[in-house]
């Protein structure tokens, strides 16, 4: 039967036509961009688990740097802290000397003059160790929490912090820093025990940025692994498969094609009625 009103197999080849080139099309764009979701119908449930990916990525990216930001602050603390340790340990070992009765008051002066050079060394490192203006040992440069706070990832509670530190001569000395002395045999074998707990003191200060420093190094090897496995993830649900597009740009070509032979043969039928009528 040659049909006249309706040509059926025109319109069948027309609309397959249609959709292998709209597919053809959605390959290519995947192709030549990368993507495999360019707009929300591509796959609307991936595009919003792409979206809350990344955020959390890019919140990780930011905890990062929060983290080695952080290093450098424990590192400019430790070597403060280490240098008001080279400093007590001098003046340590100056009051063993002084403690000997064959030292005369006037080499007990000279020692002093040594000592009271010392302290302010002390005090001057502890207003002068500073991470970006912020002073480190004056125990007002933390937080309102009362604590250096990093955020380390990119979510609420993801934090490691340390502090407050208040260091410097008064504090290591108890308050009381005019009894650093060595006039006489018996403050010069006081202040022995003296030196000695300050420098727990500035011990067990030094623990703990060694420890918060460990700790940053730990969480920065978790977040760089979390890192790297949620990127992908992220690149699984949104990036092209391009061995599989590629194919199936070849298929939707190659239907397109046979579409198109298909439609020129349904025009030609028509033209066979006409012949009827010559």
């Amino acid at each position: 039967m040659l049909p006249v009103n309706n040509n059926y197999s025109q319109s069948m080849a027309a609309s397959a036509m249609n959709t292998n080139q709209r597919l053809l099309q959605l390959s290519l764009e995947k192709i030549s961009t990368g993507n495999r979701i360019n707009r929300a119908d591509d796959d609307p449930a991936g595009l919003r688990q792409l979206d809350t990916m990344a955020s959390q990525l890019f919140g990780m990216e930011e905890g990062i740097t929060n983290i080695q930001v952080s290093t450098g602050m424990a590192q400019v603390a430790e070597e403060g802290m280490n240098q008001m340790t080279d400093s007590l340990q001098r003046i340590r070992t100056l009051p063993v000397r002084a403690a000997d009765s064959s030292v005369s008051d006037d080499e007990r002066e000279g020692i002093q003059v040594e000592v009271d050079s010392l302290m302010r060394e002390i005090n001057q490192r502890a207003s002068q160790t500073t991470y970006n203006g912020v002073n480190l040992f004056d125990g007002r440069a933390a937080d309102s929490g009362g604590q250096f706070q990093v955020q380390t990832g990119a979510n609420e509670g993801q934090t490691s912090s340390w502090g407050p530190v208040k260091l410097d001569a008064s504090v290591l000395f108890k308050g009381r820093p005019e009894e650093v002395t060595v006039k006489t045999v018996e403050q010069a074998q006081s202040l022995i025990s003296k030196v000695d707990d300050a420098l727990g003191t500035i011990g067990r200060e030094n623990a703990q940025v060694g420890s918060f420093a460990n700790e940053l190094n730990r969480t920065l090897d978790l977040q760089r692994a979390n890192y790297s496995s949620m990127m992908g993830g992220y690149s699984t649900i949104g990036d092209t498969n391009m061995a599989e597009e590629a194919t199936r740009s070849t298929s939707n070509s190659i239907q397109n094609q046979a579409a198109a032979a298909v439609l020129a043969q349904a025009n030609s039928n028509s033209q066979y009625i006409l012949k009827l009528f010559q």
